[in-house]
């Protein structure tokens, strides 16, 4: 990676982490694929950055902690940019964008999501 600056910088994460186990566990496409189907029935439905927001989605869901507090640390977590697929230079979206998408996401396929996990505690790396 090189800064501002021009500099490179090298950045050795521990593989085992378990944010960096739990993105490997995680079935992205089922759980996408249940929220498509809640956005096409709701044409307000963010498309954009759809990736981005399930994972912020599964890791605040994960930290239990408010959006507020997941975007700064986003700021500066490796961990957590590498969850959530952000590069270097990218920055996260402000909480209100993150709870605006929730919100578009029924109630059912929050519910579906969540009954999902309930039940797959085998694959929880934590």
């Amino acid at each position: 990676m090189k800064n501002q600056a021009g500099l490179t910088m090298t950045l050795t994460l521990d593989e085992f982490h378990p944010l960096l186990v739990l993105k490997e566990v995680v079935e992205w496409e089922k759980i996408k694929s249940l929220i498509e189907k809640s956005l096409d029935k709701d044409q307000r439905g963010l498309r954009r950055d759809l990736d981005h927001h399930v994972r912020v989605m599964i890791l605040q869901m994960y930290l239990r902690g408010s959006y507020r507090e997941l975007v700064e640390r986003l700021k500066g977590d490796a961990y957590a940019r590498l969850f959530c697929g952000l590069e270097q230079d990218d920055h996260p979206y402000g909480p209100t964008a993150y709870i605006k998408f929730i919100n578009e996401i029924s109630p059912q396929a929050y519910e579906d999501i969540n009954f999902f996990y309930k039940y797959r505690k085998e694959t929880r790396p934590y």
